[in-house]
C-alpha cells in the first residue's frame, strides 16, 4: 500500500464516520492457530519516516515486536493448541461427570440416611413389641399357675 492510499482510505473512514476520528489504531495479526471471538490486533504506538536503507518507506511500530511466521513452529503450535482444546475438552466433561456423579451420590447418601432411619424405627418397634409379647408370656404363665 502507498501512503496516499492510506491516507484516502483514514480521510473516508473519518469522512463517512467522524465519531471514529479518535479510534486507536491497531493492526490485525494472523496467528498460527485458531482463535474465538475479535480478530487478534496489535496496537500500532507510532509511524515514521525511513531514512537510509528505509528511504521510501512509511513504518509503523507495534507495542509489542511482530515476527515474520516460521512454519514449522506455526504448525507445533497449532498442533499444541489444538491438543490443549482437546485436553480441555476432555477436562470439561470429566468435571460434568463427576459433578453428576457426585449429585447421584448425594441422593443416595441421603436415601441411605432415610433408609437407616426407617430401619432404627422399625427395630425400635421390634424391640418394643418382643418386650411386650415377653411380658404377656409372663403374666400369662402367671395366671395358669
Amino acid at each position: 500500500m502507498k501512503l496516499n492510499e492510506l491516507k484516502e482510505q483514514i480521510d473516508r473512514i473519518v469522512g463517512y464516520a467522524p465519531r471514529d476520528a479518535d479510534s486507536e489504531v491497531m493492526v490485525g495479526i494472523q496467528l498460527p492457530y485458531t482463535t474465538v471471538g475479535a480478530i487478534p490486533m496489535m496496537e500500532i504506538t507510532s509511524i515514521h519516516q525511513g531514512f537510509d536503507w528505509e528511504h521510501g518507506k512509511i513504518i509503523l511500530s507495534t507495542k509489542e515486536p511482530l515476527m515474520p511466521f516460521d512454519k514449522d513452529i506455526g504448525d507445533k503450535l497449532r498442533k499444541t493448541a489444538d491438543k490443549l482444546a482437546s485436553v480441555e475438552y476432555k477436562n470439561k466433561r470429566l468435571t460434568d461427570k463427576l459433578a453428576s456423579v457426585e449429585y447421584k451420590n448425594k441422593r443416595l447418601t441421603d436415601e441411605l440416611a432415610s433408609v437407616e432411619y426407617k430401619n432404627k424405627r422399625l427395630t425400635d418397634e421390634l424391640d418394643k413389641l418382643k418386650k411386650e409379647l415377653g411380658e404377656l408370656k409372663i403374666h400369662r404363665r402367671e395366671n395358669n399357675d
